[in-house]
């Protein structure tokens, strides 16, 4: 699948463990979520405005932790029960 949906350049990309999902985080301080099936976008998640460099999914099979890095020098953490947020 072709991921469409962002004009800002992709830092980093990520497969979930399961291979079911995408994760791209990008220079604008984004990182979507997407199905690996279809290419459709099932979450955008809003990092701050410093460029994403490295998105990595735990190895858990729910799949539902993110570890987000970016430019400012932060690494953040996502967990998809609370809204991707932590």
């Amino acid at each position: 699948s072709t991921l469409v949906g962002t004009n800002a350049a992709v830092q980093s990309v990520c497969f979930s463990p399961s291979g079911h999902k995408v994760a791209t985080g990008s220079e604008h301080g984004f990182v979507r979520i997407w199905s690996a099936e279809t290419g459709e976008q099932q979450h955008l998640i809003p990092c701050g405005s410093s460029k994403v460099r490295a998105v990595a999914f735990s190895s858990s099979e729910a799949e539902n932790v993110l570890a987000v890095g970016s430019l400012d020098r932060t690494v953040r953490v996502w967990e998809k029960t609370v809204g991707w947020k932590l």
